[in-house]
């Protein structure tokens, strides 16, 4: 991995996270289906083609939920960083040292969490996904067609027909998502390295001070 995403994680490219060849293959298998014969199948297609739907469905909720469940503890940071970080640099008694690193380790940490709070809100703001809506559900006459292998006996293309459509909802909301989860993943590495550069802040801190009070004190001068 790259250190400097370790440092700074950024968002990939939606190239990256949406590999066109992938998706290819996807859009090849929707276009064999689309142009295929009605088969007494399409009933199980449509139903697997739900299933898909619903399971990204519920990623997409995933990645709400856990971006929510951020929001509190991104409050609670803020509030430890500037309400006790700024009381402890008040404090005249510890070594300048300790309270420069204690600044920096405070001004890194609410810049990740800047970060952090950004990248939620954007998640939580208006991203439209796709979902069937009444227009798919039309019915068109002339729908029964010979099925393949099947004699005379006449199968709907009603079935195939919503099966495909959504199926292309689920493969865009793939894409969206994607997206959406490598932002919610950003979101919570600035979060770590917030947490991270307050605790090394303060252990560094504390080693100063400690430090500190092991020098020898020095002596009166005797001459004047």
């Amino acid at each position: 991995m790259n250190p400097f995403y370790v440092l700074w994680p950024w968002r990939q490219k939606p190239g990256t996270l949406n590999p066109a060849d992938v998706f290819a293959v996807y859009q090849k298998a929707l276009t064999a289906m689309e142009n295929s014969p009605a088969s007494a199948d399409d009933a199980k297609l449509l139903a697997q083609s739900w299933k898909l739907f619903d399971n990204e469905a519920a990623r997409r909720n995933s990645i709400d939920t856990r971006a929510a469940a951020t929001m509190p503890a991104i409050t609670l940071a803020a509030t430890l960083v500037t309400g006790v970080g700024f009381t402890i640099l008040k404090d005249v008694s510890l070594p300048p040292s300790s309270r420069w690193i204690i600044l920096v380790s405070f001004l890194i940490s609410l810049i990740y969490l800047v970060r952090t709070m950004l990248l939620l809100f954007l998640i939580h703001g208006a991203i439209s996904r796709y979902t069937p809506d009444p227009s798919d559900l039309v019915t068109y006459p002339n729908d029964l067609r010979p099925a393949a292998g099947a004699g005379a006996a006449a199968v709907s293309l009603y079935d195939r027909r919503l099966a495909c459509k959504i199926m292309n909802y689920t493969v865009n909301n793939y894409k969206i998502n994607n997206i959406w989860s490598d932002a919610l993943f950003v979101a919570q590495r600035a979060f770590r390295n917030a947490i991270i550069a307050v605790v090394l802040g303060g252990i560094a801190a504390a080693g100063v001070i400690f430090l500190n009070t092991l020098a020898p004190a020095v002596p009166p001068c005797l001459f004047e």
